[in-house]
């Protein structure tokens, strides 16, 4: 069996190829760079989430810190409360001490969202110990006092402390500074702030996932967690011995910088105090959504092609059939049957071809019986027109013969007259041509005006302003003659016997030569005007100015022609423009 080369195959089979080749198979790419893409994009979309949440957790603890800090440099930098702690109390009450503590401590408290205990523990045995306020040192976690000593008078994160508070055992987040830093041989006092850890996970987990996130002191102490039982235990005990690792190695440092630990990613980040946030999140998680994208996306794509698949064969043989009705009509109109009609119902492209093919049909029909009819009808005009054809120069024979039968005679004016004439008809013949030069036109009106200057004598008076080398210019034929008969027939009826003065002009301007013919006679009203250049403005058949300006359009282009002004009682100007041509 031959088979069928691409030109060949009906239109239904094109569009089944034309949608696997071009449809189809680009559509399969399209998916698996869409996943590619996308799965890239969900994995930086995690890793930027990743690097955000442990951005914005530091920059919340960072304010917090800030927060407690300028709280606890108010307290250190209270003269008071420095006076009352260094005040040796064996021979002085203490009656004034405890008010204007316990209001100081009160009001600075109240400007923290959790509500911190605050402490002073002192080496001053003179200072009563209320449980409240007042501690001795030895009461203070164990090497909490060296850490405030060693951090040489700046506030120091020192840890977590267990408190019992009503009841109940929670884990507090304590900050320690030195009172009095500079040794000057008095007793040594420890400012002690505690924030329940609870309030302040409340706070820095706000508007963020906890899951993964961890707060990380010296030492490598946790000191926040998502979890309050891994608070206040060490790193490696907790988290995943590789990241544990990472908090101490290369790296651990870096702000916002993304490590890959075993099955993990993360970022740790440092904050003020030595503190470090932790923020991890499994591989496994951040592949999974990836993953589960893939799958919807096979889904998606072999649905969609089995339900384009099948679409794009029932339209490619309901188009191909209407195709096969228009091909069936096209190729009985092609041999001269005008009776198929396919009669489409449809009215979109395909309905609208039949509908013009049907037109056509019956178009063909009678144009075919029309131009029958108009061919009998053109051999008649044929045979008049070759007739017609002698009387022009029939015309200019016998004008040159009543012109020597004059002169013979001695009837010397009706000779000149009749000779005028002739040579009129003479160059306007021009052996059938329609242009002319600027000289034989100007000729062709001098001996058309010989004619008028014998009929009205010396009532008209004629002259000419021709820019020198505009005579080898070329026009169309009868272009000045018929302004002039026009100026005549209207100026000088009208001129209440006066003489009648018309100018031409000729000029070459640029690219354009000029015509100009302008009268003294009595002019137009401005009704009449508006009529007279509406009339010119109305391309359909015409005689005078009209059929001009008609003819100029025709030969060179609606951007030439006339142009047309009067004013009673002064005259009418004609200008005529058409292209510079020699």
């Amino acid at each position: 069996m031959k088979k069928k080369t691409l030109s060949q195959m009906s239109v239904g089979a094109k569009l089944m190829g034309f949608y696997i080749v071009f449809g189809l198979i680009p559509l399969m790419i399209a998916y698996l760079y869409t996943f590619h893409v996308l799965r890239r994009v969900l994995v930086e979309d995690g890793y930027r989430y990743i690097r955000q949440e442990a951005e914005r957790l530091a920059g919340q603890m960072d304010m917090w810190v800030n927060r407690y800090s300028i709280m606890i440099d108010n307290i250190y930098m209270d003269y008071y409360t420095n006076a009352y702690l260094m005040t040796d109390y064996s021979d002085v009450g203490y009656e004034n001490m405890y008010p204007y503590i316990n209001k100081f401590l009160m009001k600075l408290s109240l400007l923290c969202p959790e509500k911190p205990d605050i402490g002073f523990y002192s080496y001053n045995r003179t200072l009563p110990e209320d449980r409240n306020y007042f501690h001795g040192m030895e009461q203070l976690k164990e090497g909490w006092f060296d850490k405030a000593v060693e951090a040489g008078g700046f506030t120091v994160l020192a840890g977590v402390e267990m408190l019992q508070k009503y009841g109940v055992e929670k884990p507090y987040l304590c900050f320690v500074k030195m009172m009095n830093y500079y040794k000057n041989g008095s007793a040594q006092n420890v400012l002690w702030v505690g924030v329940d850890i609870e309030a302040v996970l409340d706070g820095l987990w706000a508007g963020g996932d906890p899951d993964g996130a961890f707060m990380i002191g010296e030492g490598g102490i946790i000191l926040l967690s998502p979890n309050l039982g891994d608070v206040g235990g060490r790193a490696e005990e907790i988290l995943p011995e590789d990241i544990a690792e990472r908090l101490d190695g290369e790296g651990a440092r870096g702000e916002e910088e993304l490590l890959e630990s075993g099955q993990y990613y993360l970022v740790i980040r440092e904050c003020a105090l030595g503190i470090r946030i932790l923020v991890m999140e499994e591989k496994a998680v951040m592949m999974g959504q990836a993953e589960r994208m893939e799958r919807m996306l096979i889904l998606l794509l072999a649905g969609t092609s089995v339900v384009a698949l099948c679409s794009v064969f029932l339209f490619s043989k309901g188009f191909g059939s209407r195709i096969n009705r228009i091909v069936y009509a096209t190729e009985l109109l092609q041999s001269g049957n005008f009776t198929y009609f396919i009669r489409e119902k449809r009215k979109d492209e395909i309905g609208r071809i039949g509908d013009a093919v049907d037109a056509l049909t019956v178009r063909m029909d009678r144009l075919i019986q029309e131009n029958y009819e108009k061919q009998l009808k053109l051999k008649d005009s044929e045979i008049n027109l070759l007739s017609e054809q002698i009387n022009p120069h029939f015309l200019y024979n016998a004008l040159s013969t009543i012109s020597s039968l004059s002169m013979m005679e001695g009837d010397r004016l009706t000779s000149r007259c009749v000779k005028a004439l002739g040579e009129f008809y003479r160059v306007s013949l021009n052996d059938g041509k329609g242009i002319l030069s600027v000289q034989e036109e100007l000729e062709l009106l001098k001996s058309y005006l010989v004619i008028q200057k014998f009929r009205f004598d010396d009532s008209i008076e004629i002259s000419y302003d021709v820019e020198p080398g505009t005579l080898s210019g070329r026009c169309l034929k009868l272009l000045l003659q018929p302004v002039v008969e026009n100026s005549i027939k209207y100026g000088i009826w009208d001129n209440n016997g006066g003489e009648l003065h018309i100018k031409i002009h000729i000029s070459h301007e640029g690219e354009e030569l000029l015509f100009a013919v302008e009268d003294d006679g009595v002019g137009m009203e401005p009704e009449v005007l508006y009529k007279v250049r509406e009339d010119l403005s109305r391309r359909t058949g015409g005689y005078g100015l009209k059929n001009i300006d008609m003819r100029i359009k025709l030969q060179y282009g609606d951007e030439y022609g006339l142009a047309l002004e009067s004013e009673r009682g002064k005259g009418t100007r004609v200008t005529m423009r058409i292209p510079w041509e020699e």
